[in-house]
């Protein structure tokens, strides 16, 4: 999945979040099979940078019917 996404995106430049200890292996292991970095947290774009979350709608408490 990840060698479809890159497919006929040269130009882009990657980036992750946080890395999990797995993802610490992953990556670099990625990087050298596709030759694209993935570098952890840098330039992040607007998309990933940190917002106030939203609460999900399945998160939030409703009260219950009356009766």
């Amino acid at each position: 999945m990840v060698r479809f996404a890159l497919r006929g995106v040269d130009a882009y430049r990657w980036t992750t979040t946080s890395q999990s200890e797995d993802a610490q292996a992953f990556f670099p292991a990625l990087t050298e099979t596709t030759g694209v970095p993935f570098p952890r947290e840098a330039e992040l774009c607007e998309h990933m940078r940190l917002r106030k979350p939203r609460k999900l709608r399945s998160q939030q408490l409703l009260d219950p019917p009356p009766g």
